[in-house]
């Protein structure tokens, strides 16, 4: 696994022709047949609840990712697109669209989530989105982008986690919509992720708030179970 990771980083941190050819491919490799849903509505640990449905949206790791020189030789994404060619493309997919055809991604996110929002409508549920269950905030343009989305849907609940502070212009803005949570991936410029006496570190002199799935491997889920990176502001997650 450790070797497959390597070399999965060594090409996902290149940013040559050939590598983005290479992407390119993979993004129009269905073109004729792209879905319109860019989102996912839950994965493995992420799952909806009686309260709220849920999006997800994800670009390629690392590629997307100004600032990962401590976190791209652990990166739990890497392994889901070697091993599932319908994550690759669809993140594939999304990266292309993001960086050459933003306002389409635009329409296409607006345009789920509206559907989203009359199927929670009619259950009585709400809506929280998770913007990056893999990637980040690339440039300022990309940030823009999702204040006009967030703006947009204020009944939605967005949240995300980045490592981009300082890196890319407008997080700031982004943060302080009311209906945008964007914690810091840095916990006093400390990494919110790695092994038990790192994370026990941090909450005992730096008040984070341990993970409940990652802490307790029993299977608790992200939203279904814990709120908590919905409206907090400094989870810290055990490696695993």
């Amino acid at each position: 696994m450790k070797n497959m990771l390597k070399r999965e980083v060594k090409f996902y941190e290149r940013k040559d022709q050939q590598q983005q050819a290479i992407i390119k491919e993979w993004a129009i490799t269905d073109n004729d047949n792209i879905q319109l849903n860019r989102c996912s509505t839950e994965n493995s640990k992420l799952k909806p609840s009686k309260r709220n449905r849920l999006l997800i949206f994800s670009l390629l790791p690392v590629t997307s990712c100004p600032n990962c020189s401590d976190c791209k030789d652990k990166c739990y994404a890497l392994p889901s697109i070697k091993m599932y060619k319908n994550t690759r493309i669809k993140w594939a997919q999304n990266w292309h669209l993001a960086k050459f055809e933003p306002a389409l991604l635009e329409d296409l996110i607006n345009f789920q989530i509206h559907n989203e929002l009359k199927l929670a409508e009619k259950r009585n549920k709400g809506l929280i989105f998770r913007i990056h269950e893999s990637g980040d905030f690339f440039s300022s343009e990309y940030v823009e982008l999702w204040m006009r989305i967030i703006k947009e849907h204020p009944t939605v609940k967005f949240y995300g986690y980045s490592k981009s502070w300082g890196y890319v212009e407008g997080l700031e803005e982004l943060a302080e919509l009311n209906n945008m949570n964007l914690i810091n991936s840095y916990i006093d410029e400390h990494l919110n992720f790695g092994d038990q006496d790192h994370i026990n570190h941090l909450v005992n002199n730096h008040e984070a708030f341990k993970c409940k799935g990652s802490a307790s491997g029993d299977g608790i889920k992200c939203v279904k179970e814990c709120m908590y990176c919905v409206t907090g502001q400094k989870p810290a997650f055990i490696a695993h």
